[in-house]
């Protein structure tokens, strides 16, 4: 089960995905903070993230590399959204569009992201498919 989703800040870090040209330490911080339960804050712009204080005290950590790694973005779709199966490829669709393509899916939905980077159109993908899962129910 995913945590409650803030539909607008996570609406408004996909615009911030659909803009990006390639790796980006902040974005990687604003995912983890947007995402995932523990993350309280990004610390500047550098990709850090400060945790939750959860009886152990505050601690800051390197957020993963979701803007570059097929794999730390893969651990967070499997993480996030237990269950569900995806498929990447080039300009899938009858639209004429080229860009990598990433679908999303379970019995009850159906996503996709596209971007030029790929690792970037599977992390649009995780984000409309929290969003579908938000709006239609668990």
């Amino acid at each position: 089960m995913t945590p409650k989703l803030d539909r607008p800040a996570v609406r408004e870090l996909g615009a911030q995905l659909a803009d990006a040209t390639g790796p980006d330490r902040k974005l990687d911080a604003a995912i983890e903070v947007a995402l995932v339960p523990e993350a309280a804050r990004v610390f500047g712009n550098s990709g850090v993230v400060i945790s939750h204080d959860f009886g152990r005290g505050a601690a800051d950590y390197p957020a993963p590399r979701y803007t570059k790694s097929f794999d730390a973005t893969l651990a967070l779709v499997e993480r996030l959204l237990p269950g569900w199966k995806w498929s990447a490829g080039y300009g899938c669709g009858e639209d004429g569009d080229d860009r990598r393509t990433v679908n999303l899916w379970d019995e009850k939905h159906w996503v996709q992201g596209k971007h030029d980077v790929d690792v970037i159109a599977f992390l649009l993908a995780l984000i409309a498919a929290l969003i579908a899962q938000a709006d239609g129910g668990e």
